[in-house]
């Protein structure tokens, strides 16, 4: 995204408002577009986006149609010093560019956010540069889904009994259902995967975790049609109708047409509302009014609303995401994954692996 020229205008970012971050992103695709642009704009109290980065030139309307953006097509005449959060959403391949054009810079007063998969394994040496930043996060939207808090919440209360199998049909894609499993589980690592191939289109990934738990994700995604079911000892929870004993039934919500909550019933009774309330002023202006997308914009209001607490409550360190990539990446190559904890070792091998390609390609 740097231009090569030598005579640069140089873009200077003030600080217009002392209670606000100023937020630069880098990437205008369907992610920036679609997702975190709405989310952004639901909280203007808290976040001034003060520029978007592209490979081309174009103006792109901010949801709730009140400003219009230029996008900026060199990242190198940005002054930085003003920028608090910078959000990369481009594809995988030219993150480490993007990288090294930002640390040509101070960004030790800044926090950058990735999107999975973080880094490809042959650009590990990249993240030798991560420490240069004030923190390194990851955009995962999946753990900061409310859905994700409410099964959290409800298998720690006990009351569907012991944790024994979790199904995802086609709603779990790679790094991200490993992320929203890992999150549920408060698992740091995981046991085994191994991918089962049944016919030309659907295929199984059967995964299971330290504690013995096993989880099912049945390919291929689809969204539209995908389905969540937890089972316990004693009872289980499904986001589809599903009658049983101790069941739980999860029902989501929909304001002409529109994704706005969920209903929890059967063995626990919630609502869930989404209660920003700029949330349906942009609705109009959304350029994809899934359920899927709708529920990422909500995680997404939640990740960066939670931003200033402390600790930061969807905190996700770029070492998970790399180890949910480098899982998925290895299961993709071989049909198969596998690591350990050692007993007594805090760390488990593939986590160890990883950190040691870090520290080894930051002596080259």
């Amino acid at each position: 995204m740097g231009s090569g020229k030598r005579n640069r205008i140089i873009i200077i970012i003030t600080r217009i408002q002392m209670n606000k971050s100023n937020v630069l992103i880098i990437g205008s695709g369907n992610r920036v577009q679609k997702t975190i642009l709405p989310a952004l704009c639901c909280l203007p109290n808290k976040y001034n986006i003060v520029g978007i980065c592209s490979r081309t030139e174009k103006n792109l309307i901010l949801p709730g149609g009140k400003r219009t953006i230029r996008t900026i097509i060199d990242m190198d005449t940005i002054d930085l010093r003003h920028v608090d959060i910078i959000i990369i959403a481009v594809t995988t391949e030219i993150i480490p560019e993007v990288i090294h054009s930002l640390t040509r810079q101070s960004v030790h007063h800044i926090v950058l956010f990735l999107d999975t998969p973080v880094l490809y394994m042959k650009h590990i040496h990249t993240a030798r540069l991560f420490s240069l930043f004030r923190n390194v996060y990851v955009t995962e939207d999946y753990i900061a889904m409310p859905i994700t808090d409410v099964v959290k919440r409800i298998v720690q209360t006990g009351v569907i009994g012991k944790l024994k199998q979790i199904y995802l049909f086609h709603s779990g894609y790679k790094y991200h259902a490993l992320a929203f499993l890992r999150r549920i589980l408060s698992e740091q690592s995981i046991s085994t995967m191994i991918k089962k191939a049944l016919s030309g289109a659907i295929s199984e990934i059967h995964i299971r975790f330290p504690g013995g738990i096993r989880a099912t994700i049945v390919e291929p995604k689809d969204y539209a049609a995908g389905r969540l079911l937890v089972i316990g000892e004693k009872g289980f929870i499904s986001d589809y109708p599903l009658s049983g004993e101790r069941a739980i039934n999860i029902a989501y919500t929909f304001k002409n047409g529109i994704y706005g909550g969920m209903n929890i019933s059967g063995e626990v009774v919630e609502k869930h509302r989404i209660t920003n309330p700029l949330y349906w002023s942009i609705i109009r202006d959304l350029l994809d009014t899934s359920l899927i997308n709708c529920i990422k914009i909500e995680g997404l209001i939640r990740l960066f609303e939670s931003l200033s607490d402390q600790p930061f409550t969807y905190a996700y360190s770029y070492e998970e995401g790399l180890y949910d990539s480098a899982a998925s990446a290895i299961l993709d190559a071989y049909g198969f994954f596998i690591d350990a904890r050692p007993p007594f070792v805090h760390e488990s091998i593939m986590r160890k692996i990883i950190g040691i390609m870090k520290h080894v390609s930051s002596l080259m």
